[in-house]
């Protein structure tokens, strides 16, 4: 224990890494230690109103802290840190994405944080015991989804480029249903224009997803008809690769969208003709 200090600071400390905000801190040890502290260089602020009780350097934990800290009341990690810190692999955007509610707004943002704000976070949408506090996985919150989706794949595209990636074999994806809950990916469907608009050629991977099912009831071996509805608007948006269990009436329908958006002829037509 901090000789000293009482309990309570030793037990937050604990709790929270070793981060504290300033407030916090001084309630529990006085305004002068605090003062004598950072003065001293024992202790140092890391963000607007938030210190670290060392002077070394933060781990991962601490910048997950300071970053929740920072950005004040109702603050939880979001996003992709959240599905991170839920065992989610294979990305490598290692900025901390940190969601506050909507009624709010921050002069200063966390440094090296990623603020988002969302009128739809409920504290039933945080994680009751894990810390720092985070969104549940299964109810992600998005102030935008489409602007968040746009943000990852563009700058994913962008260092493919830089890597020497021919731009020909590089194509973007929504990934609905992945981090996205059905009215998410409801939402990537209806404005799939907005992806197809970067000049990217769009894969849509929708066959017999969850967001499917859910919106018509629809067991797994009954969302074709579905399917096939988001295929057509996908490809009426502009969507150019298509992921397919039912490859035929995969097939069929986009043909049916090209012919009715006049790209392509019809395959016989003698009706009315002789």
């Amino acid at each position: 224990m901090t000789r000293g200090f009482g309990t309570e600071f030793e037990r937050l400390r604990a709790k929270q890494a070793g981060v504290l905000t300033l407030a916090s801190a001084v309630g529990c040890v006085g305004r002068p230690a605090v003062r004598s502290r950072l003065a001293s260089g024992r202790w140092r602020l890391v963000a607007v109103r938030v210190l670290v009780t060392q002077s070394g350097p933060l781990t991962d934990q601490q910048r997950l802290w300071v970053s929740v800290l920072a950005a004040g009341e109702g603050a939880a990690l979001a996003g992709l840190t959240a599905a991170r810190l839920g065992g989610l692999t294979g990305f490598g955007d290692r900025r901390v994405h940190v969601l506050i509610p909507g009624s709010r707004r921050l002069r200063h943002s966390p440094p090296g944080a990623l603020v988002h704000r969302s009128r739809l976070l409920e504290a039933a949408d945080v994680h009751p015991t894990l810390l720092p506090p985070r969104t549940r996985p299964f109810r992600l919150s998005y102030a935008d989804v489409m602007a968040d989706v746009l943000d990852r794949v563009l700058t994913l595209a962008g260092r493919a480029l830089r890597a020497g990636v021919d731009p020909a074999r590089i194509v973007i994806d929504a990934a609905h249903d992945f981090g996205k809950n059905t009215w998410h990916s409801l939402e990537l469907t209806r404005r799939l224009g907005e992806m197809t608009a970067t000049g990217w050629p769009v894969l849509l991977s929708a066959s017999r997803k969850d967001f499917v099912g859910e919106t018509l009831g629809a067991d797994i071996e009954d969302r074709l008809p579905g399917t096939l509805a988001v295929t057509a608007v996908g490809a009426w948006l502009g969507a150019r690769v298509f992921r397919a269990h039912d490859v035929r009436q995969t097939r069929q329908a986009l043909d049916m969208v090209a012919a009715v958006k006049g790209d392509l002829p019809p395959s016989r037509a003698v009706r009315g003709l002789a």
